[in-house]
């Protein structure tokens, strides 16, 4: 009786081997779930932080296909037919997945070149901000307003990327203006000064740079380059300018020439 229910055809296929097919599925699967456990948790000691999405769900991928091939050659399935179904159907999505297949190629080809990773703070055409992740379609960036970016792995690729992290040592560039009346050694002095009194302004690379940029109808223009560290940029930057604005207060240094009108009528 046992043996008659187990060589029941169903489609051409035993009963006993469509039973042990899905068995050995769920096994598989099972063996999966605990191999993908287990390389997530050796991945969280070592390893890439833009590659560990990125592997996470390839080997998932690969794990359930090996998984469904072996269950379906215990069925009785010839892989061969399985395999040249999913070629045809991959052709088709293929051509209606033309922009995913692009960032999925863009995704593999930002995690191989490593032009960020996560942590560094990026400009990417119109968007800025700290990188989250890089997954298979988009890299995640959170902006300074704390808004989360999706942009498109292919546009990443294509596009121009400014990596603001990628070196220890950055340049404050601030332009600030002085009225013609000012003497020039005057507003050189106040800079200095102003520089001085900046935390976190750094010798090296280089020593702070002052000096004249260029001349407006009614000021002249002062550019000062100083170098920080990374993580200093923005106190550094802004206390700067805080800085000059107290030093040419000191100074009594005019950002520009008074206008005079004469309201006299002839």
């Amino acid at each position: 009786m046992l043996d008659k229910i187990i060589n029941t055809q169903i489609g051409g296929f035993t009963l006993g081997r469509i039973l042990m097919g899905i068995v050995i599925f769920i096994i598989c699967a099972a063996v999966s779930r605990l191999l993908l456990k287990l390389f997530k948790k050796a991945s969280l000691k070592k390893g890439d932080p833009n590659i560990k999405p990125f592997a996470s769900t390839a080997l998932r991928v690969l794990l359930y296909v090996a998984s469904l091939l072996i269950a379906l050659e215990i069925i009785g399935i010839p892989i061969t037919t399985f395999v040249a179904v999913i070629s045809v159907a991959g052709l088709a999505l293929s051509l209606a997945l033309q922009d995913s297949l692009s960032n999925v190629a863009s995704g593999i080809l930002l995690l191989s070149a490593k032009p960020f990773v996560v942590g560094d703070f990026v400009t990417v055409g119109s968007a800025s901000g700290t990188v989250l992740s890089t997954s298979l379609l988009h890299t995640k960036i959170r902006g300074s307003d704390n808004k989360i970016i999706l942009v498109p792995n292919k546009m990443v690729a294509a596009g121009e990327i400014t990596n603001f992290s990628s070196e220890p040592m950055r340049r404050v560039d601030l332009t600030v203006t002085a009225s013609y009346s000012t003497d020039t050694a005057l507003v050189k002095e106040s800079l200095k000064r102003a520089v001085s009194r900046t935390p976190g302004v750094s010798d090296t690379p280089k020593e702070p740079f002052i000096n004249i940029s260029g001349f407006a109808e009614r000021s002249i223009s002062y550019s000062v380059r100083v170098w920080c560290k990374n993580e200093d940029f923005w106190d550094v930057h802004n206390r700067l300018y805080e800085e000059v604005r107290a030093a040419f207060a000191e100074d009594k240094i005019q950002p520009v020439d008074r206008l005079v009108v004469d309201t006299d009528i002839c």
